[in-house]
């Protein structure tokens, strides 16, 4: 089994919002039920689950254990590299087997066949766009649809001297914006749109309050800006929104250390000798040098991103710093090179479905020399590189997620003088807590929104608020009967292991015209899954024993807590109820009760080298059908 088998299911299990290890599955469930706010009322019972000896022990034979631990090694990997993501570290294995008889459907195979088209049929008043939906849905490609569908906010990151003038201006001829530098109310303008009581300050933080921003802004403006020179204190802004688009220009420091306008003393509106005016030349040389020093000029993007408004440090910033600024970066819906910006503004209009009518002007942008020529002085060159070196990284690392790749560079400066604000410090300062006051009619629940949330915990808030669906991936023998029974005393489930209705039962509670075997793929299905099954249960489940076609479900979509339970692959094989023609309920000589013994051992080896076996969970998980095979299987297969 390959390398890119293995790694295909860790980018899998990642997405999901909770991992259990069913070696200490009752303190995991507690765990997920008091994440969730559950009051089941129930515990797991003992007699669902009991010890054994170690494996070893059990199977008694270490040929027949190494060639288990070759030929599952793939399945081994993922199942220790879980562990990193649990919901629950377990101090110690304490392997359990669940030995409820429904942990085995009576239908075992029907889960994993590969559906028809119109097992996916919706109900026929149901409009859904399918375009695109087999794809993996990304957070921004669902930004990106609530935009177009008229929802969502864009939110510009204007860092000072990269662009945000001119992306403000193309922006502008698209839908509404604020009136100054598209940021807030232009100055003695009363009838300036605007929300009320809102101040131009606010800078919101966390879930709530992002959610709180948007729904403020959304009815004034498609467009809105935030300009900063200094720490902008922006990794608490839940970016992940589904209904806030952000996007950021990235500039070369050096071409962005050259551009008009400079900061501090160095403006040209300031007074001699200080003001720099234009390129380096020998009659500025002394100011040049004070310039390049200057705490203003220190790593200047980076210090708008970092995560710690104290790790700039010239050339001693630490990698730590620069990491933190990347995180935040990936964040972002779009991230621009303005070294192509027309290009790029263009890439970001067609996949917005803009028609702005507008193109970026020749005379806001203006090629220059390169670099060297213009500072004419390689000492003082290299000095700036070394200062800037963290910040020269940031920026060749944000090409990786830049809209469009530029070929060649490009660079444009922006010479709109509005770039530089009348107020260009103010967007900066460390608020005091009554400029985020919000309307006093609006209840909003601020508690830990400070912290960064994730997607996961937008999932557990949207469960405890009532909206979210929790769907819980069954891989046969990983305990999927008793984690349905648990949270069927938590509230409504599907009656037949929390998977379907039950056979013969017509009351039995189901979407009507959903079909038992429909799989949401992408986002707009996932939603309509979603839709339709929160109304009638709280938490359902889908039993799987071989390939299941995981990896196109939007996982990150709010209303969808999803939950997996991975178990050691040598308990599983050792498990009751065995696959294929070894189950114990099948005829002899094959079929196979209880633990290996000198009996059963020619038919434990056929068992171990069955195809029904193999990397058992990993050929849930993999996102290639195929990519499971034995000792072979590659580290993509795993990841």
């Amino acid at each position: 089994t390959s390398e890119a088998c293995l790694e295909s299911a860790k980018d899998l299990l990642r997405r999901f919002t909770f991992v259990l290890d069913q070696s200490c599955l009752a303190d995991s469930m507690a765990a997920v039920a008091d994440r969730l706010g559950l009051e089941s009322g129930v515990q797991f019972e003992s007699g669902l689950h009991h010890r054994h000896d170690d494996v070893r022990t059990r199977i008694g034979n270490d040929t027949l254990l190494e060639f288990l631990r070759d030929r599952f090694r793939r399945d081994i990997e993922l199942y220790e590299w879980s562990k990193t993501l649990a919901v629950l570290q377990c101090e110690e294995a304490s392997p359990f087997v669940d030995e409820s008889p429904s942990d085995a459907t009576s239908e075992p195979d029907s889960a994993n066949e590969e559906l028809p088209p119109e097992t996916n049929a919706t109900d026929p008043g149901v409009v859904v766009d399918f375009e695109g939906a087999s794809l993996l849905e990304t957070s921004q490609q669902r930004q990106i649809a609530s935009y177009k569908n008229g929802t969502a906010l864009i939110l510009s990151i204007h860092i000072t001297h990269h662009a945000g003038t001119s992306v403000c201006n193309f922006m502008r001829h698209a839908g509404p914006t604020p009136e100054f530098a598209c940021m807030k109310p232009k100055n003695g303008n009363e009838n300036s749109p605007w929300p009320e009581g809102l101040t131009t300050k606010y800078r919101p933080e966390g879930m709530n309050e992002t959610q709180y921003y948007v729904g403020r802004m959304r009815p004034y403006f498609h467009f809105v800006s935030w300009e900063f020179r200094g720490y902008a204190h922006l990794q608490t802004v839940d970016w992940e929104y589904p209904d806030l688009v952000s996007m950021i220009v990235m500039r070369d420091p050096l071409e962005r250390f050259l551009a008009g306008g400079k900061c501090g003393r160095y403006h040209e509106n300031k007074k001699p000798p200080y003001a720099l005016k234009g390129d380096p030349d020998p009659s500025n040389q002394d100011i040049y040098w004070l310039y390049a020093n200057d705490p203003c000029t220190d790593n200047y993007a980076l210090r708008v991103l970092a995560g710690d408004p104290h790790c700039v440090n010239g050339t001693h910033t630490s990698e730590a710093c620069l990491e933190s600024a990347k995180d935040l970066l990936r964040r972002f819906t779009f991230v621009l090179d303005q070294s192509c910006l027309a290009d790029s503004m263009a890439a970001v209009a067609d996949r917005l479905g803009l028609e702005s009518g507008v193109q970026f002007e020749s005379g806001l942008h203006h090629r220059h020399d390169d670099v060297r020529t213009r500072i004419g002085n390689d000492t003082l060159l290299e000095f700036l590189r070394d200062r800037f070196r963290r910040d020269i990284e940031l920026y060749e690392w944000s090409k990786t997620l830049a809209v469009l790749q530029c070929e060649e560079a490009s660079p444009f400066v922006d010479e709109s003088p509005s770039d530089a604000t009348s107020e260009p410090d103010s967007a900066n300062e460390e608020l005091p807590p009554e400029t985020n006051a919000t309307d006093p009619g609006v209840v909003v629940d601020f508690e830990g929104a400070s912290l960064l949330e994730t997607s996961q915990q937008r999932q557990i808030a949207s469960y405890k608020n009532g909206t979210a669906l929790i769907l819980s991936i069954h891989i046969t023998h990983h305990a999927g009967t008793s984690v349905c029974n648990f949270m069927r005393h938590a509230g409504p489930t599907p009656e037949f292991a929390c998977m379907k209705p039950k056979n013969g039962n017509e009351n039995s509670p189901w979407p009507e015209g959903l079909t038992t075997k429909y799989r949401p793929e992408g986002m707009n299905e996932t939603q309509y899954y979603v839709g339709r099954m929160r109304p009638y249960f709280h938490f359902v489940s889908w039993e799987f024993r071989g390939y299941a076609h995981l990896q196109t479900v939007d996982w990150e979509y709010p209303d969808l807590v999803s939950m997996i339970v991975m178990r050691d692959p040598l308990e599983r094989f050792l498990a009751g109820g065995k696959c294929g023609r070894y189950h114990e309920n099948k005829k002899p000589p094959y079929a196979l009760k209880g633990d290996p013994d000198p009996s059963n051992q020619d038919i434990y080896w056929l068992y171990a080298n069955d195809p029904c076996t193999d990397n058992y969970a990993l050929r849930v998980l993999a996102g290639d059908p195929h990519c499971v095979n034995g000792t072979h299987t590659s580290e993509a297969c795993l990841e």
